[in-house]
């Protein structure tokens, strides 16, 4: 098997086991592919690695299984210091509401309340590494707070617009200005890398385009599933190339 199917094998497997014990995951590797033994060993091993930091778990308070299980957060809930507009999206790492900061400045906010997640450490670092990114190109990440019942969030720049693809063909962009917007995309990607820091889920609806004084801005979202290069592990890395590979 050549690397490009290694790769392949290797993400079909990660993706069936993941959110199992790390006990189920070795076992279905063990039944499932040992057609293919050079690679069970590996994956056992990255499996294993990555298992280390099993007990470094954020536990789910009250109000994340509300939010994920039940009804939505209400419009004018108080989170801290912000209003809750609406929810606007969700994904694998949680649930995005708008919400309006009340102080120490007023201003409209992202709110992205965090699901279960392994590595808190690392997560935590990752953010305030995230939080120091400053280019036009890269949607702000402000903080990182608790909520009384320790549910954990990160509050990020709101940005309301289109993604990329759509953007171009609702406004009938031409070759060159669809460049344009992607040559600010890279400018984007390039100072992060500048800083260590890898996006790993590039992708049109992680790609905004939004209104600001009158000129079509890109605003890249979701580095929240990021790595900060000097902590990609050998798990975390076939992760990335999975990932960017699709």
């Amino acid at each position: 098997m050549n690397k490009p199917e290694s790769y392949q094998f290797i993400k079909k497997t990660l993706i069936k086991v993941d959110g199992l014990t790390l006990k189920e995951q070795i076992e279905h590797v063990k039944k499932n592919c040992n057609a293919l033994p050079h690679l069970v060993e590996q994956i056992i091993e990255m499996l294993k690695t990555n298992g280390e930091h099993e007990d470094d778990v954020f536990d789910t308070p009250p109000i994340l299984e509300h939010i994920f299980q039940n009804s939505e957060l209400e419009p004018k809930s108080q989170i801290n210091q912000y209003q809750i507009i609406k929810k606007i999206g969700s994904g694998g790492m949680g649930v995005v509401y708008s919400a309006k900061q009340e102080y120490p400045v007023e201003r409209l906010v992202a709110l992205k309340f965090i699901s279960t997640i392994k590595k808190q450490k690392q997560l935590i670092e990752e953010t305030n590494t995230l939080a120091q990114l400053n280019h036009p190109n890269i949607a702000t990440l402000h903080e990182m707070d608790k909520t009384d019942e320790e549910q954990l969030y990160i509050v990020m720049e709101l940005v309301e617009g289109q993604d990329i693809i759509t953007w171009c063909k609702n406004h009938q962009y031409t070759t060159k200005q669809s460049i344009r917007l992607f040559q600010s995309v890279c400018a984007g990607i390039a100072y992060a890398h500048e800083k260590g820091v890898i996006h790993c889920d590039i992708k049109p609806s992680n790609v905004l385009i939004t209104h600001k004084n009158r000129t079509a801005t890109v605003k890249i979202i979701d580095f929240g599933i990021s790595q900060h290069h000097d902590n990609i592990s050998a798990y975390e890395n076939i992760w990335l190339y999975v990932k960017s590979s699709g």
